[in-house]
């Protein structure tokens, strides 16, 4: 895994890195963290992730690339990774709980959808609705969220 990671230019971010997000928003733009998401499942992620929590004595590079498997896991689909954001905390890494709040705050509600402006909806049926005399009134008002691109 090691040897997917360009160490020398994520060293000198962590270096850099004063605060949990600096670092993620650096290390998220970094090409070799998404090569390394994008090659490895999350599994295999974890895998070595634990790995490199269990060594007793560890390198700068050792923290390098566990900064770097963390941040790699980000872009994995949720379900596959959710409970291993659940459970990370200061114990298992420094700022574990700050990756873990960044990682639950990038999610997005799945009660929230994205529309065109202008788009007219013509019917759905979401199961929130109640039939009163030919007409549809919500029970709970969706949120409407307009998001400028």
């Amino acid at each position: 895994m090691e040897e997917h990671l360009n160490i020398t230019s994520l060293a000198e971010l962590m270096i850099l890195s004063n605060t949990p997000y600096y670092l993620f928003k650096n290390f998220s733009k970094e090409e070799s963290i998404k090569a390394l998401s994008d090659k490895y499942s999350s599994v295999s992620l974890i895998n070595a992730l634990v790995k490199y929590f269990t060594i007793e004595e560890k390198t700068f590079e050792d923290s390098v690339i566990i900064y770097s498997i963390v941040i790699a896991l980000m872009f994995k689909p949720y379900k596959e990774v959710s409970e291993f954001f659940r459970d990370l905390d200061e114990s298992k890494i420094t700022w574990g709980n700050y990756f873990k709040d960044i990682f639950f705050s990038k999610v997005r509600s799945e009660s929230v959808f994205s529309i065109e402006e202008g788009y007219k909806i013509q019917s759905y049926n979401t199961g929130n609705e109640v039939a009163t005399n030919n007409t549809t009134k919500l029970k709970q008002e969706p949120k409407i969220i307009v998001v400028e691109e």
